[in-house]
């Protein structure tokens, strides 16, 4: 081999050298921004899924009190069906007074429409 050959060999292999280590560069900038990427959808992820459990837990809150007060408006409404009961059956007995008490008075009314004298 001669001294021109050699020289170009190795200029060859420079030029080689430094055409791999440019694409190792490129490689490591792409794969360092990738990974980057990749930090930023994982700490999102995280970040909602942290919210997603706060709203979930809100949500618990929500339907157990609201659990809580059907059970107690469910009382409330028994409660109230026994008052209505009992004010029903009031007047139902006012109504059968007020009946009897209208056949007396419309008795007392007849006896004397037909002179019969009242004491």
């Amino acid at each position: 081999m001669t001294g021109e050959e050699m020289e170009r060999a190795i200029e060859f292999l420079l030029k080689s050298q430094a055409d791999f280590y440019a694409r190792q560069a490129a490689f490591d900038a792409k794969f360092e921004a990738e990974r980057e990427q990749t930090n930023r959808q994982i700490r999102q992820l995280a970040e909602g899924q942290q919210e997603t459990k706060e709203f979930l837990n809100e949500l618990s809150q929500i339907v157990a009190q609201n659990s809580r007060d059907i059970a107690q408006n469910s009382q409330q409404i028994g409660h109230l069906s026994v008052v209505l009961e009992n004010v029903v059956e009031v007047q139902n007995r006012n109504n059968e007074e007020i009946g009897a008490l209208i056949k007396l008075v419309g008795g007392i009314v007849e006896g004397r429409g037909n002179g019969k004298s009242v004491s």
